[in-house]
């Protein structure tokens, strides 16, 4: 008797193409970055210098030359150094980046030069904007002022160059694309007094998340591309970021959850060939940043292995061509019945949209296959439409009973299969499946001794051999 068994499962199947990822050099822009961005500072004043570039910036140095006979130094590339001047006057600033470092396929220049205005001008140096000029798109940014001695403000007007504004005295903004905007403050004192505080020194550097972030994707297989069933890797400059973020693999076929929360440089493992949105989220700046993932199925992607939890590792079905679909339905009532009524399979297919491809097909037991023990074989040849992408297998109990289903399986017209069954603990061969889906069917004693064999006919179930032995005790 077949033991009785609920399957339902899904198989995938895949079309073929090929990808391929070209890792050329590209020149990668980097200047000196300056805090506070003004077009004078003061003498005695801080000042703030770094290398800015969207570059993955590669471990290297910057000796720094501010052009006023003092020390140079040497500092990591990306780490600011503060300087103040103690006479006024235009200074050059210059910082050579050793060794020009290229990675990320990127490089960036050698020497970078910027001129510094110090001024004694109380105005100019009293009323200064504050904020950090470099930020990723949906950043905040935080927005101060110093003001005039002695002054009293009565109301202040921000404009942020993109359509917005406001009137509070330290705002927040983030800016939703990527470009150079230009800030200015109007300054309204309680004596009458008006300033604006502009000018080209006033600029905010919005860089798009690909340089902000540093948001890179790279196959599993370098040489045939991106395949089904190998990881894919991601990296970025998302650690120390200081809020939550999370990915999102867009893909549906997904057994568990496809989102991964704070991880700089996550994997994903698709299971299917398509196109991908993966979506990179920081819900606390309002940002979010998608990027396209493409997976396709060659002829030089390895199988999936033992781990695939939705293919069949040794067979891929493909559109246009003809498969038999054949296993035993049997339901709770036997006694009597010569052909099942209850028990259906439905198979579906769908288009890479995800979209049904009418109509489905039911296959159910007919009176052409005899119960055998109780059971039915159904077996029906199909053709897989030339534009499906997925193709589903649905169990029915259409009715009130119980019913079950055993060895199903799915195989071209042109070829047979034979299936083998193994007792999971000793090992040992318990039954052979032949290429119309009949069991034969070895017993064994205590010792693990061949004792008989039996054989699934049209006829019932049929020993074929049987032996046996009478051995002396001593």
């Amino acid at each position: 008797m077949k033991q009785f068994v609920f399957i339902s499962f899904l198989l995938l199947f895949y079309l073929l193409g090929y990808s391929h990822k070209d890792n050329t050099y590209i020149a990668c822009p980097a200047f000196i970055g300056m805090t506070p961005e003004a077009s004078e500072v003061c003498v005695n004043q801080d000042v703030s210098f770094t290398v800015i570039t969207g570059c993955c910036q590669c471990p290297t140095t910057v000796t720094w030359n501010f052009g006023d006979g003092s020390n140079t130094a040497i500092v990591p590339l990306g780490v600011p150094i503060t300087h103040s001047y103690t006479t006024s006057g235009s200074y050059i600033v210059t910082a050579i980046i050793l060794n020009s470092p290229v990675c990320c396929y990127e490089s960036m220049p050698t020497n970078l030069v910027r001129t510094v205005i110090v001024s004694t001008n109380s105005i100019a140096c009293a009323q200064n904007l504050i904020y950090d000029p470099y930020a990723c798109i949906g950043e905040p940014i935080s927005f101060s002022a110093t003001y005039l001695p002695d002054h009293t403000v009565q109301s202040v007007l921000w404009n942020f160059g993109d359509g917005t504004t406001s009137t509070d005295i330290n705002p927040h903004h983030s800016f939703l694309v990527d470009g150079v905007y230009n800030i200015t403050l109007t300054i309204t004192y309680t004596n009458g007094e008006v300033y604006n505080v502009a000018g080209s020194q006033y600029l905010v550097s919005i860089a798009p998340a690909s340089r902000c972030f540093g948001i890179t994707v790279s196959c599993g297989n370098e040489i045939t591309g991106c395949c089904p069933f190998e990881p894919v890797y991601f990296t970025s400059l998302l650690a120390g970021l200081g809020v939550n973020y999370s990915w999102d693999f867009g893909d549906p076929f997904a057994q568990g959850s496809c989102v991964v929360f704070n991880d700089p440089n996550p994997s994903y493992i698709y299971t299917a060939p398509g196109t991908y949105t993966v979506t990179v989220l920081i819900p606390a700046w309002g940002y979010s940043q998608t990027l396209t993932v493409n997976i396709i199925q060659s002829s030089n992607c390895p199988l999936p292995n033992n781990n695939c939890v939705d293919c069949i590792s040794s067979f891929m079905p493909s559109p246009g061509k003809k498969y038999i679909l054949s296993t035993w339905v049997s339901q709770e009532t036997t006694a009597g019945v010569i052909n099942f009524t209850q028990p259906k399979i439905i198979l579906e297919f769908k288009d890479i949209s995800d979209i049904l491809i009418p109509p489905p097909i039911e296959f159910a037991p007919s009176l052409k296959s005899p119960v055998i023990d109780g059971w039915q074989k159904v077996e029906a040849e199909f053709t897989i439409p030339s534009t499906a992408f997925r193709m589903h297998i649905s169990l029915k109990a259409d009715g009130s009973e119980a019913c079950y289903f055993d060895d199903i399986r799915i195989f071209p017209k042109d070829g047979n299969i034979k299936t083998f069954v193994y007792d999971p603990l000793s090992g040992k061969l318990m039954s052979i499946l032949d290429e119309n889906n009949y069991a034969t069917l070895y017993e064994y004693d205590e010792d693990g001794n061949l004792i008989r064999i039996k054989k699934e006919t049209e006829r019932g179930i049929q020993t074929i051999q049987e032996t046996k032995s009478n051995l002396k005790k001593p």
